[in-house]
């Protein structure tokens, strides 16, 4: 438990820093989110606008992901 402990501080927590101060290094994970919310964001609001569209869609890029990534492992 102490081996996995030290290895989420080293590496997960290290690459989800914020900057705190100004020149401070900001993480990878951080960096990333950023990106990612404006997604979430597109999505929520085409979710208020057709529930029915909005599960269509999520369901076609989820289902494209796996099958990219089946694709990839065989």
């Amino acid at each position: 438990m102490t081996a996995l402990n030290r290895w989420v501080c080293r590496n997960v927590v290290r690459e989800s820093a914020t900057q705190n101060v100004e020149g401070e290094r900001v993480g990878v994970l951080n960096r990333i989110f950023g990106y990612v919310y404006h997604v979430r964001l597109i999505g929520k609001r085409m979710k208020a606008w057709n529930r029915q569209v909005y599960y269509a869609v999520k369901y076609l890029l989820l289902g494209s992901t796996l099958a990219g990534i089946l694709a990839t492992a065989f």
